[in-house]
């Protein structure tokens, strides 16, 4: 009994100073990604800018297709249907999706490539109107009913700039107050909220300009998270380690626990 007294006091004390260090590293990761979102809010916001209603920078809104999918990615061949997480974050990923079962016919219409504007219209109120430009994306990937796909004309807005105003705390507020839903978990926007978002559109060029400053900001942000993200699992496997030792003899702990 003294010998498990002595174990579990050595691995209260280490174990709790792990769990600190990860607490404050994911801090600041939270700060890090307040850093990145003001950096978006001031490089947006110039009061210099005209502001425009969404609908008069864009071609089309179009909503998805959701039908009954299988909990699994796709094989080779097979034809997939994205899922609204594959927007958060302000970066496209293509593993977020299911795969659409063999005797379910593609809407071939719905297909997503590259270069694509998406937006999650149906998601929590933290993520709610999350857009990302389409980037990397698999061959037979379908539009989600809980996306939307926007096409913007491009001599008035190019679609990286307009992923970054959409992604602003200005147009996030105004979403904010026109989402509906019964809950924070599942908040939605309808297209005529989508259109009637007030913008900033600088001229083109500067527009270019803006998105090269942001691009790099973000990189450098997303850089620092990912070593963080590396520290807290290196963090935590050393705890499980830890832990798996001390309980097995492999460390003497009784010297360490006094």
């Amino acid at each position: 009994l003294g010998e498990q007294h002595s174990i579990a006091s050595f691995l209260d004390f280490e174990t709790a100073r792990i769990d600190s260090l990860v607490a404050r590293k994911r801090g600041l990761i939270s700060l890090l990604g307040e850093r990145m979102c003001a950096e978006i809010d001031t490089e947006i916001t110039c009061e210099a800018w005209p502001r425009l209603r969404l609908r008069y920078l864009l071609l089309d809104i179009q909503q998805g297709w959701s039908p009954q999918c299988e909990r699994r990615t796709v094989e080779p061949g097979e034809w997939g249907v994205l899922k609204v997480g594959c927007v958060n974050g302000m970066a496209f990923n293509p593993w977020e999706h299911k795969a659409l079962p063999a005797n379910e016919t593609p809407r071939v219409e719905y297909e997503v490539r590259d270069g694509d504007v998406l937006m999650s219209r149906a998601n929590t109120r933290e993520l709610l109107g999350s857009t990302a430009l389409v980037s990397g994306v698999l061959p037979h990937m379908l539009l989600c009913d809980k996306l939307y796909r926007l096409r913007p004309r491009t001599a008035m807005i190019k679609p990286s700039f307009l992923v970054f105003a959409l992604n602003s705390g200005l147009a996030r507020g105004q979403m904010e107050v026109e989402a509906t839903g019964a809950s924070d978990s599942m908040q939605n926007i309808g297209q005529d909220t989508v259109r009637s978002l007030l913008l900033p559109v600088p001229p083109t060029a500067e527009q270019r300009t803006v998105v090269q400053r942001l691009t790099d900001a973000l990189r450098r942000g997303r850089t620092l998270i990912a070593r963080i993200e590396a520290q807290i699992t290196g963090l935590q496997e050393h705890r499980a380690a830890l832990i798996t030792a001390a309980v097995t003899g492999q460390i003497d702990v009784r010297a360490k626990a006094t």
